[in-house]
């Protein structure tokens, strides 16, 4: 699938090796006692106790076996959430060096639609969502819609995240100072209330919008981190 940036750049993401279907099919890698060892279609090692699989009435037919949907989403998708978050952790964790080589993102589709957990917005209690990478660095580039300057002893802030209550006219932002190289929360904003800044956030997100949910974004994420690693040593 090919889609155009902002800024006229076209990028070309491989849905075949980052959007994995729900496949209940799995292959017996290791079996203990207790529990089997299995391969999923994603290639995830996941261990299920062997009484799980014998409560569901599920069928071991040689090296295979065909998981049902709630074992499925017990296990599988309960690795996939877990993976995730941990590759969220890394994410924050090297987002200075994500900034650094933030043309790397611009410039590759993988790396350019991965929605780090940081950038989750929300007005409670109506919705939450969140940003992809790339709109949010293409947005402080191109742009100064994310950008507040000379605000609360800060020459310049770049907006990614902002999180209220539309009852309680209460919230977070969260920006990003590259004075300091670090993140600052703010519970007031200038220039605009917290609808219209949360509404900016939501232009920001529905500029890459998909109908495909990119559930193996936690290996683009890892694949960023280590390609910035390589080019760090360089």
């Amino acid at each position: 699938m090919k889609f155009k940036t902002k800024t006229g750049i076209e990028l070309e993401f491989d849905l075949e090796r980052w959007i994995k279907p729900e496949n209940y099919s799995t292959k017996i890698v290791d079996e203990t006692l207790k529990n089997y060892e299995l391969l999923t279609s994603s290639n995830m090692i996941v261990k299920i106790p062997k009484r799980d699989i014998e409560m569901h009435g599920i069928e071991v037919k040689s090296d295979e076996m065909i998981l049902n949907k709630h074992l499925y989403v017990q296990y599988v998708d309960k690795l996939i959430r877990k993976k995730e978050a941990k590759a969220n952790k890394a994410i924050k964790k090297s987002f200075e060096k994500i900034i650094k080589h933030k043309e790397l993102v611009l410039n590759k589709a993988e790396y350019f639609l991965i929605e780090p957990s940081m950038f989750l917005s929300g007005a409670m209690p109506i919705t939450a969502f969140g940003c992809c990478l790339g709109s949010v660095l293409e947005s402080w580039e191109s742009s100064e819609e994310l950008v507040i300057k000379d605000y609360e002893g800060h020459k310049e802030l770049y907006l990614y995240s902002v999180i209220g209550d539309y009852n309680k006219r209460k919230y977070i932002s969260t920006l990003w100072s590259f004075e300091k190289n670090e993140s600052v929360e703010l519970t007031e904003l200038p220039e605009k209330t917290f609808k219209e800044w949360f509404e900016t956030m939501q232009n920001v997100r529905d500029r890459y919008r998909f109908d495909f949910i990119f559930n193996m974004q936690y290996k683009a994420m890892y694949k960023l981190l280590v390609e910035i690693q390589g080019m760090e040593k360089e």
